[in-house]
Formats: structure tokens, sequence, C-alpha cells
């Protein structure tokens, strides 16, 4: 490509003995956004830190070259690299918090990056800081200047090291993983940000992820990796429309969409008493200062015997808190737990307990590094009463059956696994004491798209043969569809719709639901995009103070912030209130804007 800025020939990285990258070829021209999609162990990041000469100690380069406007850059003196790194190639991290030095504030990155790179005088560096934060989408950049990185959203803080990226005018960025670590809705203006960025300022992205919607939404041209080789390459509708490798063709089915029919579950008998009512249930936290933080505010629902129901939000949306305070982990500050009929208070019989148990994101996490898996999965059993040692072996080997893991891995460490292995084991574990509610909280998040596909397969088959309850709690309502029965869509701590999962997705009431279902990322880089009216103004704040109006008014697309004639929004809360059978939303205009889909897709 004789037009492109830079070009990866033949490259090939090793680590030790292992080959990381074998051969890898691909070129992006100015003002191109280039996707590279590959799941964990692909190589993907490792192009872009050989590209970068910043490899970890024991990676090299063992074949091949990377060229920036024809220049090897293995051919490169030190000063000649350190002009590069952050000048002609920018780079993006997944997680801005751990690339922000959170004593210095936002003026003093973006001084300190001008600073390097000989950007002018001290009064010509703040002005050109401004600058960039205003062309990353920041507003009131002369007050975020002053701030700390910890003062700043996890949205304006990927922004800011966009515009740190940005300090040099390079002629390259790399964005590596840059909307893994954030809220669908914040992601979408994220990715609008680096679209143009290649647009207007003519820089070459190249856009490393394992999301395939964010490709689909993003890209012109995509590369897929897959074990350091590249399997396919084109154009981003030809690829993703027309896959010809069986990799892609399985990566792009294993996608949750919610586009497609909704998946048969076994039905919820609707007569039966519900195994798990929540009512009222509000959780308060104190800061330092003495200020109160609402973290759920008045949230009822409930869930039948044999039933899945999802709960789903973004960060700080109370989910997870909801889940702790059901598991017995938090003390509510109001309302009340029923499980069975009986009231669950912070003390619990070692019935309850048992009955009652937690899948978590991070199966590593969750398992002692240095324990055997058999002595882990032992734990819960000898905690609860089982002393025979070989019963407790053969229940082990039972239960490692029952997730479709051979009894003889029980000997080997946390370490010896892959995540969708772990995971298993999380789950194995939970189940060790015969469970009737399972609250899975984010239990595929942290996986590969094929791996969390398996996983949901399994959670789903493990309810129907086990006649298991669930609380299933997401981030991703394609997740959270395919696996639940209704859902119940939290909002910085409060509950804003809940109804049946076909139906809340084809026909949301609630203009939070539809704003989220429009920045599900989709595969298909054909489909209609969200539309601009949508995208959510701000983020989200925390709760305001009980009675002050809707906590989603300032955020709502057809609330007071663009329409004078609902000021009702900010000064009545609005009531969950059934507006169909079985459908709940608290919405004063519940309804009025929809986001239609097919009816067999609900």
């Amino acid at each position: 490509m004789s037009d492109a800025v830079l070009e990866v020939r033949d490259l090939r990285i090793g680590f030790g003995a292992r080959t990381a990258v074998d051969g890898v070829d691909f070129a992006v021209r100015p003002g191109e956004v280039l996707g590279i999609i590959g799941e964990s162990g692909s190589g993907k990041s490792s192009v872009a830190l050989a590209a970068l000469r910043m490899l970890p100690a024991t990676g090299r380069v063992t074949g091949g070259a990377v060229l920036l406007r024809g220049t090897d850059i293995a051919a490169l003196s030190e000063n000649e690299l350190r002009d590069l790194r952050g000048g002609e190639i920018g780079l993006v991290f997944q997680d801005p918090m751990s690339s922000l030095n959170p004593m210095l504030s936002i003026g003093r990155h973006l001084d300190e990056a001008l600073r390097a790179h000989d950007k002018g005088s001290a009064a010509e560096r703040r002005t050109r800081a401004t600058e960039l934060l205003e062309l990353v989408g920041i507003p009131d950049p002369e007050r975020r200047l002053r701030e700390r990185p910890h003062r700043l959203s996890g949205g304006q803080r990927q922004r800011v090291m966009i515009a740190l990226a940005l300090a040099a005018e390079p002629a390259v960025l790399f964005a590596d993983e840059p909307t893994t670590a954030l809220d669908a809705t914040t992601a979408v203006g994220v990715l609008a940000l680096l679209k143009r960025v290649a647009r207007e300022l003519d820089t070459a992205v190249v856009l490393i992820t394992h999301d395939i919607g964010v490709v689909a939404a993003t890209c012109e041209r995509v590369v897929v990796m897959r074990t350091g080789r590249v399997v396919e390459h084109g154009a981003v509708e030809d690829v993703l429309l027309r896959p010809q490798h069986p990799y892609t063709q399985g990566l792009l089915a294993a996608v949750p969409r919610l586009d497609t029919p909704l998946p048969k579950l076994s039905g919820v008998d609707r007569s039966t008493e519900p195994l798990l009512e929540v009512s009222g249930l509000s959780k308060t936290y104190r800061g330092r200062h003495g200020q109160r933080f609402t973290v759920l505010d008045d949230v009822s629902l409930s869930v039948r015997p044999g039933e899945t129901l999802g709960i789903v939000g973004e960060s700080g949306s109370g989910k997870s808190t909801l889940a702790r305070a059901v598991a017995g982990a938090h003390a509510a500050t109001a309302g009340a737990l029923r499980f069975r009929g009986e009231e669950l208070t912070r003390k619990r019989s070692a019935q309850l307990r048992r009955a009652i148990q937690l899948v978590f994101q991070d199966p590593y996490a969750s398992l002692h590094p240095r324990m055997r898996i058999g002595t882990a999965l032992e734990e819960p059993l000898r905690a609860h009463g089982l002393r025979d040692r070989r019963a407790r072996a053969d229940r082990v080997a039972e239960l490692l059956r029952e997730v479709g893991l051979d009894p003889e891995v029980s000997r080997r460490r946390p370490a010896e696994f892959s995540g969708g292995q772990r995971q298993r084991i999380g789950i194995a574990r939970a189940l060790a004491t015969e469970p009737d509610l399972l609250i899975c909280d984010e239990p595929v998040s942290s996986l590969d798209v094929s791996v969390q596909a398996r996983i949901l397969d399994l959670l789903v088959e493990l309810r129907e043969r086990l006649g298991l309850t669930m609380l299933f709690i997401s981030h991703d309502l394609a997740v959270v569809r395919q696996v639940s029965h209704r859902i119940a869509v939290l909002y910085s701590g409060s509950l804003m719709e809940l109804g049946p999962a076909g139906a809340l997705t084809a026909r949301p009431l609630h203009p939070y639901t539809v704003t989220l279902l429009s920045a599900a990322p989709s595969p298909d880089p054909s489909a209609d995009r969200r539309p601009e009216e949508l995208l959510l103004r701000g983020e989200a704040n925390g709760q305001p103070a009980r009675g002050t109006g809707c906590p989603f008014a300032n955020r709502c697309p057809i609330g007071p912030v663009v329409r004078d004639d609902r000021g009702i929004c900010r000064d009545r809360r609005p009531e969950l209130s059934e507006h169909e059978p079985g459908r709940f939303a608290a919405c004063h205009f519940a309804g009025s804007l929809t986001r239609p889909m097919t009816e067999e897709s609900a």
C-alpha cells in the first residue's frame, strides 16, 4: 500500500521458545480506522507494543519489520525512539486510571506530554492543553485542567488519555481495548471520538479489541487474528457480513445479539409464591465528611422458583449492591428481604446460607492460587457438615462432571486452567451446597466471546436440570436477554423498568432502557447506528435526594434538558407502575421513546 503511513510486514514475535505473533501483515493509511480483533492470546496487543518497541524483556521481534513512513522502527536510535513514542505514534491503553498519576492534575499530565515534545512556552502549552480537552469533548476544560483523575468519570478519563496521545499530533494512534472498561453508553462517545480524530486530524487509527461490535461501528477495514496469525483481512462489510474463515464465522455466531429470536426457556409458574421477595430495599453509605450516598433506593421485585431474573445497569447502578444484600454480605439500610416467605436478616441460619450462593465475576480472584481445585470444592461441603472424606471426594467428582470438567482435574491449581474453566469451577463451588437461588454477578464479562457463549449455555442447562432460580447480573443487555425470563433495569440505585425479556428489549417503556439498547454494539456493520439524539448527556453523578424528581432527568433524551414542557421530571419522582400486564416502568412519559424491533426477536 504505497500511501500507507504504517506498514507491518511479516512480523514475528517470540516470548522465550513460544511464538506469539507469526507472519502478520497489514498497512494503515492516514485518516483510516483499522481494527485488529482477536481473543485473549491472539497476539493483537503484542503487535502494538512491537510498533513502539515496548515489548517486555521476555519478548523480542524475531522477524519481519514495522515501517513508519517507510522507515524501519527497529533501526531507530534511542533519541529517535523517544521522539517516536508519544510523538509520531500515540498509544491509548485499556485502563486510564492505571495510566494516570493520581497525584497530578489533568493540566500537569498534558503539560508534561507537551513539554516532552517541545510544544512552546508555558502559556502556549496551557492554551494547547485547553484545546486538547475541548477537542476530545470534555466540558468546562479550564476547570478540568485543575482537577485530579479521581474527580473524572471513567469516560472522561479515557478522553484525557486520548488527549494525551494526541498532544504531539501523531501520525498513528494505537487504541488498545479503549472501551473495554467503559459502560456501553460511555463507550459510544469514545468510539465516535476516535472516528472524528481519524477524519478531522487525518490520523491513522489502529483499534485493537476483542469486541466485534466495536469494529463494526468504528472501522473501515479489519484484521482477524488467532494464535498469532492473521486468519482474515479485508473491508469490515466483507469480513463481518461474508466471513470466509471458520474462526471468524465462529466468533460471529457466538456474539449475543438483540435482533435474534429469543432462546426457548422453560416456563415459570406465575401462580406459585415467589422464592425471593425484595420490598423497598435501600442502602445508604456515609462519606468521610458526613455526606450520605444512596446506592439503592426503594427497590422492590420478586423471583419465582425456576425463574431467571436479569438485573442490568451501568457502573454505579446498584446491581452488585443488590446482589450482596440478597446474599447477606451487606445489611440494607431500609426495606425487607424474604426467602420462601421467611424474612432474611444479616445473621442467617446455616440452612439459608446453603440455599443462596454466589458466582463471581473473576473466578481467579475467588480461588486460592495455592489450593488444589478439589480442596477448594470440598471447603463448602466441610463447612456445611459433610464430614466423611470419601463422600466429599465423590461429591467433588460429581460437581466437576456437572459443569463439564473431568474429575481428574481436581488435583490441579487455578493457574493451570483457562478463564472459562476457572469460571466452571466457580460455578461448581456455588453448586456444592445444592442451593435454591444462584446469584451470578457479571459471570461472563471477563471472558472471550466464544467462552462466554459456552458458560451461558451451561448456566441455562444447569437451571433446567437442577431446577435452580437465578439472579443474573450484567451490564450487557444482549447477554442478559439470552438467559433471562424477565429483566430489571437499574439506574443510579433506582428501578427504572421491569418486564419480560422479549417485550422489554423489543418495545422498551423507559427512555433509559432505550438508550442502553441503542448503545449495545451490533456485529452487523450495516445495522442502523444509534441516532444522535439518543446520546446520553454527561454521565451518572449519583442519586439525588428522594422526592427531588426522576434520577434520570438530567440525562434523559426526552426529559427537561431537551423539552422545556417537562419540568415534572425534575419536580416529581415517578413511581414504578404497571403500564401493560407484567410490565412496569418509573417514567412520567413511559413508552413515548421507542426502539422498534422485529416481532420474531421478541
